[in-house]
């Protein structure tokens, strides 16, 4: 009755799913459920299949922002030093 949890699921752009030594395969416009276990449940309305995380690339559509609606939601992070008592280098 209670199967594994759903980890994310979602509309993808393209998802890839490919077996060592076989040329890869691709599916585009997909729902995509991924699992808590690595399973991966891919449906288009051309086909459905279930494939193992280890044999997927999934490419998540993401919805557009506006340009108003950007304000404010970029966050630039700044690399730390190894040793953060060293000086940082000097400008001439």
């Amino acid at each position: 009755m209670f199967g594994p949890r759903v980890l994310r699921r979602g509309r993808a752009m393209r998802v890839i799913f490919f077996y060592p030594g076989e040329e890869g395969t691709c599916v585009d416009n997909a729902d995509v459920t991924l699992y808590e276990n690595g399973v991966v449940h891919i449906m288009s309305p051309l086909e459905e299949t279930t494939a193992h995380l280890q044999n997927c690339e999934i490419m998540w559509q993401y919805a557009a922002v506006g340009a108003d609606d950007r304000t404010g939601k970029i966050r630039i992070f700044k690399p730390r030093d190894a040793d953060p008592g060293t000086p940082g280098p000097q400008l001439p």
